[in-house]
């Protein structure tokens, strides 16, 4: 008798709880956000379709943080965060040349070395 008395107190349980787990996930899924006259932070802040725009950099703002010379595979250089190789382009920049403790950029008639820098 004590067994079948559990074995109902139990399947009452498991019906209790879940027609409450699915009553509040009724509510759940009706739920409005409601913003109380402030920005509702899970609308996008800019409309429509989303495009990045670039803003004009100048040679002054990249910083180079690394060089890795490797004539056989080509040499890489760390600028501003980015791994770049010779040839490739950094924001309108062209990486034309690698060496030990500098990089050659250009950018049509603007052409600039940058330098690494020790921290002192």
């Amino acid at each position: 008798m004590k067994v079948r008395n559990g074995i109902f107190l139990l399947a009452g349980l498991i019906l209790f709880f879940s027609l409450g787990a699915l009553a509040a996930a009724k509510g759940f899924l009706d739920f409005t956000y409601d913003s109380k006259g402030k920005r509702d932070p899970f609308v996008p802040l800019v409309g429509g379709e989303l495009s990045a725009v670039a803003p004009e950099t100048f040679a002054g703002e990249f910083r180079l943080e690394g060089i890795i010379l490797d004539p056989r595979e080509g040499s890489l250089a760390i600028i501003n965060g980015k791994v770049v190789r010779e040839g490739d382009t950094l924001v309108g920049y062209r990486v034309d040349k690698i060496k030990k403790s500098s990089v050659l950029m250009s950018k049509e008639e603007e052409v600039f070395t940058l330098s690494l820098t020790s921290k002192k």
